[in-house]
């Protein structure tokens, strides 16, 4: 071999090693892969609240297409839009979808799983300027694989709310109306009699005449108003008792646009009396702490109108 050749086999196999080198340092290292999955996660996380899913088919879809579709793969993206409620996003105006939080990374061949929590939260409780106040999270697992330089989400699995009772959508009744309900109240002292409830729109304008029918045991049948959060409700609640338990009948009226629901059901109290210690204090402490408003306020936000009669 001539001196000339030696020459330029020197120079290819220097560029060569100069080659790798500057590969080996460009190519991401497992924590720099971690951090950038992380961060795209939290951004996607930051999306949410902007998809409203009880909202018209057409309207969810262009919205999910909008905040989801820097994020999702084509093929995921399509069926959230088909089926809305197995997607992430809101539900309900308060609380909503704030932010994700991550807690596990794991690497699984060339695709990431992520562990998080979706937090919502609300403006209930918080002062003028103070942050939202958090009241949820929900577990979800999501699948990421890279896509050229950027990452696309896959696969995404929603959990259930810890204790939530397994909230799900109803059919739609026949004036059109769609809500959300658990499918059972997480109480063991305070039991559903008369479940789902009943939503409906109702004919007359909304109005509120406060007021009560008692008996010499205390009140058969209360009107008042309660605020929660920003929306007044006209609630009636009526009591009867019978076999050592008392059922309670409640019944919800609010304005919800130029239109008045209400929300109905009857709920079984057992007399905390008949049990031994320590279940009598739980049952006392279970029953006068337990936010009946509250259920139904979510219950009446997420109220989907699908049709009109």
């Amino acid at each position: 071999m001539t001196g000339r050749a030696l020459t330029v086999l020197a120079i290819v196999v220097i560029l060569g090693a100069v080659a790798g080198v500057y590969l080996i340092s460009r190519t991401p290292t497992a924590q720099e892969e971690e951090r950038s999955v992380r961060a795209f996660v939290e951004e996607f996380g930051t999306k949410l609240k902007n998809v409203s899913l009880l909202a018209d088919r057409t309207m969810v879809a262009d919205a999910m297409q909008a905040q989801y579709g820097p994020y999702v793969a084509p093929v995921l993206l399509s069926e959230w839009q088909s089926d809305p409620m197995v997607a992430p996003g809101q539900l309900t105006s308060s609380p909503w979808p704030e932010k994700i939080e991550v807690t596990g990374i794991t690497k699984k061949g060339s695709d990431f799983e992520v562990e998080a929590d979706i937090v919502e939260v609300t403006n209930e409780g918080g002062g003028i300027g103070e942050a939202p106040t958090e009241t949820a999270r929900r577990p979800v697992t999501l699948t990421l694989e890279k896509n050229g330089s950027t990452w696309r989400i896959t696969a995404l699995t929603l959990g259930s709310y810890p204790g939530d009772g397994e909230w799900r959508l109803s059919e739609p009744s026949a004036q059109g109306l769609r809500f959300l309900y658990p499918q059972r109240l997480t109480t063991s002292f305070i039991s559903a009699a008369e479940w789902p409830p009943l939503v409906e729109r109702a004919v007359n304008k909304y109005a509120c005449k406060e007021g009560s029918i008692t008996a010499a045991d205390g009140p058969l049948k209360e009107t008042k108003k309660n605020l929660v959060d920003d929306r007044e409700y006209c609630v009636t609640r009526s009591s009867e008792g019978a076999a050592g338990s008392t059922y309670r009948a409640y019944e919800y009226a609010f304005q919800f646009g130029t239109s008045t629901y209400r929300i109905a059901f009857t709920l079984r109290f057992p007399q905390c009396m008949n049990y031994d210690e320590p279940q009598q204090s739980a049952c006392k402490a279970e029953q006068s702490s337990y936010d009946i408003d509250g259920l139904v306020d979510r219950i009446a936000r997420s109220i989907q109108v699908t049709s009109v009669e």
